[in-house]
């Protein structure tokens, strides 16, 4: 649990955050991918790998291949923000109210620019830490943590690195003025992920649930 592990007084937050920041180059980019052209991605890496995949796995690993192929520094690590709300005998009830995240990591080859492999990584990931047990041991040591650092007057410090990218948003459903209501083919899907080599997302006018 890295993004827990790092702590820094309360008073001196501000002043981290703005010493890490400081010198560095950072730009808005937003982009735009169909949802048909993500539907036919989806489905034809389903049928070469066998995994059922949602159309969030693939619109990251997609985003991720673009960085890796380009950039010297390969990101090997992308983490999620996942709910657990509906994994089996956590909660009493799926309608209690809280936000019922948390992180799931995932590690890349360096070498890794294939979008199946990474889709395919990212999922299998989640996959795995989708069962009661482990939900409990992670909401139960994060909870140890988080209370440590309060007791102590301390705070999480969330550093970048150049080799770590965090899925912050989920893919949402974006219908722009001119789109035809009657047709999701004239939607579009974005995604929110930050990172020292990206920030990127679009602002929605209209959002739904995670992409299936």
């Amino acid at each position: 649990m890295p993004h827990l592990a790092q702590t820094v007084p309360v008073a001196e937050l501000s002043k981290r955050y703005a010493n890490m920041n400081a010198g560095r180059c950072r730009s808005r980019v937003a982009f735009k991918v169909s949802l048909v052209h993500l539907r036919a991605q989806k489905e034809r890496m389903r049928q070469a790998t066998g995994v059922a995949l949602s159309s969030q796995d693939v619109l990251t690993a997609y985003i991720l291949s673009a960085l890796n192929r380009h950039s010297s520094t390969p990101i090997t690590c992308v983490t999620n923000a996942a709910s657990y709300r509906n994994v089996p005998g956590v909660l009493e009830s799926p309608d209690i109210a809280g936000n019922a995240i948390y992180i799931i990591p995932t590690t890349l080859d360096s070498t890794c620019a294939d979008v199946a492999n990474i889709a395919c990584a990212i999922r299998r990931s989640i996959e795995a830490c989708r069962n009661p047990t482990f939900v409990q041991e992670y909401m139960s040591v994060a909870s140890t943590l988080m209370l440590s650092a309060t007791n102590s007057g301390r705070s999480m410090f969330f550093a970048v690195s150049p080799d770590k990218v965090s899925v912050n948003s989920n893919a949402a459903w974006v219908y722009c003025d001119d789109c035809s209501f009657s047709s999701v083919d004239h939607c579009t899907a974005s995604a929110g992920l930050t990172g020292d080599q990206l920030t990127s997302g679009t602002q929605t006018r209209r959002a739904s649930s995670l992409l299936a």
